[in-house]
């Protein structure tokens, strides 16, 4: 995960990044894989998912929404 890299500096872990990408390693941030093994934002478990994430849920929803509005 590219939170577990470890590093002093941005290089540096965009360094790291890249030698797990060589050895076939598929970079993901810890909060993107905990969101897409929960699947869908209105399962029962959703809140208490991002709330242990410390992702408030309707700031996420906010946030998604605001970043989807932009792309199109």
């Amino acid at each position: 995960m590219i939170d577990s890299s470890g590093s002093f500096t941005q290089r540096q872990g965009e360094l790291g990044v890249m030698r797990m990408v060589q050895a076939g390693v598929i970079p993901v941030a810890y909060s993107n894989a905990a969101i897409e093994i929960l699947g869908d934002n209105a399962a029962p478990e959703a809140e208490a998912v991002y709330g242990a994430l410390n992702m408030p849920f309707a700031s996420l929803v906010l946030g998604l929404g605001q970043y989807f509005s932009k792309q199109h």
